[in-house]
């Protein structure tokens, strides 16, 4: 029996010794996986960029547009004669673009000038019967002066009573023709004015005639094109009928829809257009800005320099310049999140966000950058995140080869270790 409790007692200390050297051993394992893991990095590129001066670009389409343009109609009622040219044809201003049937206008013309003609006659022969009744007065009036000194030397004389009174009779009579002659020569004026106006209302139907006969004959009122013909010869038109789309072809500028955000600074706009391998220099033009209806932007013109390379409807890229801009990164494409952010990189390699204002753009040697101007004071100088990724989020840590120290490897877990 003593044996037996003996043995049995060796192996209960056996049990327990082997049951804390397995805590030991548990306990052992337990420190180790509290011990802290190498953080998970991410691999991306970044550059070191410093706050500076840029002038910003911004990209738009525009339209090549006339700087005149006309809607030609017909003013009076006729048949189309001709039309020497057709659409698309360049002409020098007073070049015939389409003649009218003016038979109409040609009667009414030479009706309009046969009575001009004859008012101008009859003021003529007025004038000149006027000049016969002021010497008619005259000679009135000498006589009568005879007649006054013959009385008076008859009464000196003591000539009868007979004789005094048939020479008094004679004076009264020449009274009367030289009062009558008078009143003729009163009523001159008004009898001229009455001539005259006539004959003013008489010249304005003339001019009003040759007007309309001159309305028949349609000329180019300036160097351009015939951007579309809509007559046709033989064709019956009326006042207000389409005859053609003229424009002008010596200066064209072009049509651009600007952001309503360069409203204020439009005036200071300056630029380029480009297309097919031709471009030409810009300017905003002060005379053509209108507001769009409908839309949140404003419609602008600017003038081309040398504009004889463009033609009328073409649609060009337009780069425009900003004004410079102070305190501002110029930073790829692939550095701009959501349009607002750009991320910085802190000493302990990890992205910190940074909200900006989107200027614009620049391109160098063939790359587009960015400009952008942070919305909060930051330091001058920034290493930035140029890697495009999914989604970056603050506090991640990067890694870039060659320039931040080799993280260390991360463990595989017990499923990925399983897995393997």
């Amino acid at each position: 029996m003593k044996i037996w409790q003996t043995g049995l007692s060796l192996v209960g200390i056996g049990l327990v010794t082997a049951g804390v050297i397995s805590v030991m051993g548990a306990s052992g394992q337990a420190t180790e996986m509290e011990a802290p893991k190498p953080e998970a990095t991410t691999s991306v590129q970044t550059i070191s960029l410093d706050l500076a001066s840029y002038q910003p670009e911004i990209r738009l389409i525009g339209q090549i547009e006339p700087s005149q343009q006309l809607d030609i109609v017909s003013e009076i009622s006729a048949s189309v004669l001709e039309t020497p040219i057709n659409s698309g044809d360049v002409v020098d201003a007073g070049v015939v673009l389409v003649q009218l049937d003016d038979f109409d206008v040609q009667q009414s013309l030479a009706q309009a000038q046969a009575n001009a003609a004859d008012i101008a006659a009859q003021i003529q022969l007025f004038e000149a019967q006027q000049a016969l009744n002021r010497e008619a007065l005259q000679l009135e009036q000498d006589q009568l002066s005879l007649l006054n000194d013959k009385y008076k030397q008859q009464k000196a004389v003591g000539a009868s009573a007979q004789t005094l009174a048939d020479l008094k009779q004679q004076v009264s009579r020449q009274n009367y023709l030289v009062k009558q002659a008078q009143q003729t020569l009163s009523n001159a004026p008004i009898n001229r004015q009455q001539l005259l106006l006539q004959q003013t209302k008489l010249n304005l139907a003339l001019k009003s005639a040759q007007r309309q006969a001159n309305k028949a004959t349609i000329v180019a009122p300036f160097n351009g094109q015939v951007a579309a013909l809509h007559a046709k010869a033989n064709q019956l038109v009326s006042p207000g009928s389409a005859l053609l789309k003229f424009v002008s072809h010596d200066d064209m500028r072009v049509k651009v829809n600007l952001p309503i955000t360069l409203a204020a600074m439009r005036q200071q706009l300056t630029g380029r257009i480009e297309s097919n391998g031709r471009d030409s220099n810009i300017r905003f033009n002060n005379g053509h800005t209108q507001v769009q209806p409908g839309s949140a932007g404003l419609v602008s013109w600017f003038d081309i320099d040398d504009d004889e390379n463009w033609i009328v409807g073409e649609v060009v890229d337009v780069t425009l310049h900003k004004p410079s801009v102070e305190n501002a990164f110029k930073v790829p494409v692939s550095a701009l999140f959501q349009d607002k952010w750009i991320y910085s990189i802190d000493e302990e390699q990890k992205l910190k966000p940074i909200e900006v204002t989107l200027q614009g753009r620049v391109r160098e040697n063939s790359q587009d950058w960015l400009i952008v101007t942070p919305t909060q004071s930051i330091a001058s100088k920034q290493r930035i995140l140029v890697t495009r990724l999914n989604n970056p989020t603050t506090g991640l840590k990067i890694f870039e080869r060659g320039v931040d120290p080799e993280p260390e490897p991360v463990p595989e877990t017990e499923s990925e270790a399983d897995e393997s």
